[in-house]
């Protein structure tokens, strides 16, 4: 039957895990995977021959506490997975670091 799209690259990986924990996480990036959370862009990336896709990934979308944006007396902490609309729409933030938020509403991906 032959090759029914020439142009794409093979998108196969040796491996990914969906990492439970920063410290797992972390094990595993040690070890070469590369961390991500949705790999939409990686995977067009891949595709459009940008760059191959690295040989195995960890997924840090269930990792507690990464999406959160929590008041500290030294400042703000913004977790890995916090994304620009909830910088930009959080009180705290806005109250605070102004050009954060305004800058944060203008990104995208």
């Amino acid at each position: 039957m032959g090759d029914r799209h020439p142009q794409e690259r093979d998108l196969s990986l040796a491996g990914y895990l969906t990492a439970r924990s920063i410290e797992e996480a972390a094990a595993a990036v040690a070890g070469g995977a590369r961390p991500i959370a949705g790999g939409t862009d990686l995977v067009v990336a891949s595709r459009q021959g940008k760059q191959p896709l690295p040989e195995s990934l960890v997924g840090i979308h269930r990792i507690p506490g990464l999406g959160e944006i929590d008041e500290t007396e030294a400042g703000l902490e913004l977790g890995a997975l916090v994304t620009h609309a909830e910088i930009a729409d959080h009180p705290a933030v806005r109250a605070g670091y102004s050009a954060l938020a305004d800058a944060s509403a203008i990104v995208g991906s």
